[in-house]
């Protein structure tokens, strides 16, 4: 019997980019760049993987995006970029490389944390 699909929504991949300039606070101004956008599901992760950024927990629950990029940068995805879903308004942070087992980008597996604790308001975050 086959299982039913998990739907897929846009998913946009950032970037922060942070610049020598600081605010009134004096903290780093920070930019943020859309990377690209594509098609994916969001699954826990049946199969977690050892978190190597400092910054994070291994007790953190990890989930996976399952899917495909609609559009090819040569900018890839990486750790430390983040991903927002605006159907779902879900935020989440990139801890692996995407996994792309037949190298042409339509079957990738990106695992993420459900943890972005910076205060980002998604409401400014470029989708173009």
């Amino acid at each position: 019997m086959k299982t039913k699909q998990t739907p897929r929504y846009r998913w946009l991949f950032y970037i922060r980019r942070t610049s020598d300039d600081v605010d009134a606070y004096g903290e780093a101004s920070e930019t943020i760049a859309l990377v690209t956008t594509g098609f994916f599901s969001f699954e826990k992760a049946k199969a977690p993987i050892e978190i190597v950024d400092s910054g994070a927990t291994i007790s953190e629950t990890q989930y996976v995006l399952l899917g495909a990029y609609s559009r090819h940068h040569h900018t890839s995805i990486k750790t430390n970029h983040f991903a927002w879903c605006p159907a779902l308004d879900k935020l989440v942070e990139i801890i692996a490389e995407p996994v792309d087992d037949i190298g042409i980008q339509e079957r990738l597996v990106i695992y993420v944390v459900d943890n972005v604790e910076r205060n980002l308001n998604t409401g400014t975050l470029p989708t173009v």
